[in-house]
């Protein structure tokens, strides 16, 4: 088991020729032994290199995870900002109840009140989709709403309906 021990024996008979043989196994042993320390260097090195690059790009994915969240949080912000807060509801209504849980961050879901003079619009709205594209239309069909009212005068559902589908 001990490589290192020279067999010094260099005799002619049974005993020279299998020293002999012992030294040249030896020394192939030897080289074998130093090509695996050698490619185990190279494995390790290749390891350190590639869990490097899986960091690098951990941190680039973890960093891009945080914008799109930052950016989807203050699209919420923007969307609670579109729809009449409760408690303006609550002072119309007395026995008001809200229910408002999107499947995802933001959504396609939307609530919209207006009063115009002596009326009171209200809408409960479900968008086609959700998540980012949900709210964009949820976004689209709030300011439509303020539009029909503001701009077009309208405050009868049916045409306010039409004129959201046009």
């Amino acid at each position: 088991g001990n490589f290192n021990v020279e067999i010094t024996h260099t005799g002619k008979d049974e005993l020279g020729v299998l020293a002999l043989s012992f030294r040249k196994m030896q020394q192939s042993i030897k080289k074998l032994i130093e090509d695996l320390k050698e490619n185990n260097r190279t494995l390790e090195s290749k390891v350190i290199e590639r869990t490097q690059e899986i960091n690098h790009q951990k941190e680039m994915v973890e960093e891009k995870n945080r914008e799109m969240r930052d950016s989807i949080n203050y699209a919420l912000r923007l969307q609670h900002a579109l729809m009449p807060a409760f408690s303006n509801i609550k002072v119309q209504f007395d026995d008001a109840f809200l229910v408002f849980k999107p499947k995802d961050v933001i959504s396609g879901d939307f609530y919209w009140m207006e009063k115009n003079g002596n009326e009171l619009l209200l809408a409960v709205a479900d968008c086609t989709g959700h998540g980012v594209p949900g709210a964009l239309v949820s976004v689209v069909g709030a300011n439509s709403l303020n539009r029909c009212i503001k701009e077009f005068k309208l405050t009868q559902p049916a045409a306010i309906l039409d004129k959201l589908s046009e």
